[in-house]
């Protein structure tokens, strides 16, 4: 078991968990702590210096994303002073990569290779010319009483799991560090996108009318604007900046090389917790309601970090090798 103890420079000065937020800032944090902590489950020093060199490629073609990166985060993630130690500063710019997909993704993917003077990867040529912004989620429909809707299948427009299956292969090729650093932020930003419940499930009515995985489901109202909706309140769910986060062994334990059986089950898991998304009676203020979702939420933050740590054991080249 892996205990995540960054608390104190990732999640510190949080503002209270059900209080109006940027929402941005907390989707990036909630990247962070889990791509910090995957680092801390024996990444070797060789890996540390090559993750170092991917964040670099990004910051230097990207210092626009870094820039507000680092604010929207100022508050979660404190960046490591010039004399930390390796493992520091990697768990820093391990934040960064795993944040940075989100900023880059209304930007064409072949755009993004270009930027860092690479060519897109022959792996994921068949998505140069889109951006990305349906890489990071998948949909599947389920009516207000739980129930499956198989009809409405055709409304998904979601590309998480073959985006992840086609990064996975790009990282198994021959590529240039400028390639891999690309392909690894995005890998490692999808797996923890696959964990989030909402990031595979959406509510639907008869006429496959969907709420984009919770994000026009409204849970609390400030005035007549939503000031809290489904989805950013999972994203929230398990934060607390006073507790250590323990990761758990990993389940389902995958051999490198093998996305399309992890994908399998994500969603299998994703749709075990459809029960449990929405609110009975839209009551939000339900105490077993928001207690049961912190547990989950919490759940699924551990499992993503210990798949992520294993994503790094495969995929992140030693240095000193």
């Amino acid at each position: 078991m892996i205990t995540f103890k960054r608390a104190s420079y990732l999640l510190v000065c949080c503002y209270l968990l059900f209080s109006s937020f940027h929402a941005g800032a907390w989707s990036l944090a909630w990247h962070g702590t889990i791509a910090s902590s995957a680092l801390d489950g024996g990444a070797s020093e060789g890996q540390q210096k090559t993750l170092i060199a991917y964040a670099n490629v990004l910051s230097s073609e990207f210092s626009a994303e870094r820039k507000d990166w680092q604010r929207r985060t100022r508050y979660e993630i404190k960046k490591p002073s010039s004399s930390a130690a390796l493992a520091e500063k990697a768990a820093y710019e391990a934040a960064w990569l795993a944040a940075w997909p989100d900023l880059v993704r209304s930007q064409k993917l072949s755009v993004l290779f270009k930027a860092v003077g690479a060519t897109t990867p022959a792996d994921l040529a068949a998505y140069k010319n889109y951006t990305t912004s349906t890489w990071h989620y998948h949909n599947v429909f389920y009516d207000s009483n739980n129930k499956l809707l198989l009809s409405c299948n055709k409304k998904n427009r979601g590309k998480l799991y073959s985006a992840l299956s086609a990064l996975e292969s790009s990282l198994q090729s021959d590529l240039s560090i400028s390639q891999q650093a690309i392909a690894f932020a995005f890998y490692v930003h999808l797996v923890g996108d696959a964990h989030q419940p909402l990031h595979n499930v959406s509510r639907a009515n008869k006429h496959c009318e969907h709420d984009r995985g919770g994000n026009t489901y409204c849970l609390k109202k400030k005035g007549a604007k939503c000031s809290l909706n489904a989805h950013q309140f999972w994203d929230l769910a398990a934060f607390n900046p006073v507790e250590s986060i323990d990761i758990q062994p990993v389940k389902h334990k995958a051999a490198c090389g093998t996305s399309p059986a992890w994908g399998s089950y994500l969603l299998a898991e994703a749709k075990e917790l459809v029960v449990n998304l929405y609110p009975k009676n839209d009551d939000f203020n339900n105490a077993k309601y928001r207690s049961n979702a912190k547990s989950i939420a919490k759940s699924r933050i551990e499992m993503a970090a210990s798949r992520t740590a294993q994503i790094m054991k495969c995929y992140l080249r030693d240095a000193n090798k």
